[in-house]
């Protein structure tokens, strides 16, 4: 598992044989690919941040019109709390949700289309790579996929 704050490609094993150079390459060709995933997330952090907002100032007038209430600073800040702390964190969450799809995505992609071996960085010659495990030929063309997709080496 991840921790909090690191970078998400570190929560894929297939990844950890590469420079953390490597794999923040890796992720922008991700982005990149998925770019639809990002404006589907952009809209959910939207919509949720709204629903945050609606939450707080509705918390803020409910608090304001009643006076008599006692200790009614204290149940302030808890209710801006609970309206706040959920927004953010479905907001954040929703990012690293949306990459982690990303990433399991791309991932599957260069997988060896027979016995599902991974790909990544194997050697790309002439525009194909052979699965060391069955011998498949993949080639790239074929596929749409580049050396890039592979982190592989540079062709021979």
């Amino acid at each position: 598992m991840r921790i909090p704050g690191s970078e998400v490609y570190r929560a894929f094993p297939e990844l950890d044989q590469f420079s953390d150079a490597q794999c923040r390459e890796y992720v922008h060709l991700v982005r990149r690919r998925r770019w639809a995933w990002w404006v589907l997330a952009g809209l959910l952090q939207i919509v949720f941040a709204l629903a945050g907002m609606l939450m707080l100032i509705v918390a803020v007038i409910v608090l304001t019109h009643d006076a008599t209430n006692v200790g009614g600073d204290a149940v302030a800040v808890v209710v801006i709390v609970a309206a706040t702390l959920p927004t953010g964190l479905l907001v954040m969450l929703t990012r690293d949700f949306v990459l982690r799809r990303a990433i399991r995505w791309q991932l599957a992609r260069v997988d060896c289309h027979r016995c599902r071996y991974t790909l990544l960085g194997m050697p790309v010659v002439d525009g194909s790579i052979i699965c060391p495990e069955c011998g498949f030929v993949l080639e790239l063309d074929k596929y749409g996929l580049t050396g890039d997709d592979f982190i592989a080496a540079r062709e021979e």
